[in-house]
């Protein structure tokens, strides 16, 4: 029996007899699904692309700053932070988790994403290569979808809060606003969940069926504490290391220890 088969009648278990409505979406579902899954990387491949990033950005781009103040994006781009400098060209390169670490300048979040994009639009020699492959995409995609957005309940508010005061919640906010855009433009009747003192999901998706799907959209955090202390860690002994190899024929050894809770026995 296929799956979905078997996840209608354990329901019908559960629950009693199933709507016809729901009955007809888990059986049509069965005859529509391809047999078998095709995983082969070539026909992925094969998939015709349907626009470039270039012209993505140029659209999206336009319409996001056409939203933003610029009065505060000028403000924020006063901060710096979204460009390589020369003090980061000869500083050691550190990549954590796709992040280049120690970079802090107080730049709101959403600003240095839309700075990023606009250097990469602009083709900047200096613009941040390794920050902006992140960003450039996500923004292009927002800002494409910001028409389709405007038929989603609560999707203005969010907007706003792109360049709100709650700075960690900015590139969060960004991710849902893709999500719920991605969803409206597939066709789908999605709004987001307003907000409450209580922990909520971000948005919901409505069924023909009456039967509504909540969807909760959970994006990559910055780094953690423990991936800081770590990046913290390898750049002091690579300080001392660049000190003595500068040095005419100098030897250096290193030493690795650790704690763990299992006891080492000699081979």
């Amino acid at each position: 029996m296929d799956l979905l088969s078997r996840l209608g009648s354990r329901i019908e278990d559960e629950l009693g007899s199933l709507p016809e409505g729901l009955r007809a979406v888990i059986e049509g579902a069965v005859e529509s699904t391809p047999r078998p899954i095709v995983t082969d990387r070539s026909a992925l491949e094969a998939v015709p692309t349907t626009g470039t990033l270039e012209s993505m950005l140029e659209r999206g781009l336009a319409s996001l700053l056409g939203r933003v103040p610029t009065g505060w994006l000028a403000r924020e781009e006063e901060k710096g932070g979204h460009r390589l400098t020369l003090a980061d060209l000869g500083a050691p390169f550190s990549l954590l988790s796709n992040i280049r670490a120690g970079r802090g300048t107080g730049q709101h979040p959403f600003a240095r994403a839309l700075l990023q994009a606009r250097d990469f639009a602009d083709d900047r020699v200096d613009r941040d290569v390794f920050a902006s492959a992140l960003s450039v995409a996500e923004i292009a995609r927002l800002g494409e979808l910001l028409p389709v957005l405007h038929g989603v309940p609560g999707s203005d508010e969010r907007v706003r809060q792109l360049w709100g005061k709650d700075r960690p919640r900015a590139m969060n906010t960004l991710y849902e606003l893709v999500v719920a855009g991605a969803l409206a433009e597939f066709g789908r009747d999605v709004e987001f969940v307003p907000e409450t003192d209580r922990k909520t999901p971000d948005l919901r998706v409505h069924d023909a069926t009456g039967v509504s799907t909540f969807v909760e959209c959970k994006r990559k955090r910055g780094l953690t504490r423990a991936e800081i202390a770590e990046e913290r860690a390898v750049r002091e002994l690579f300080d001392v290391l660049a000190g003595r190899a500068d040095r005419p024929f100098c030897r250096i050894g290193t030493e690795t220890r650790g704690k763990g809770s299992a006891g080492l026995r000699p081979t």
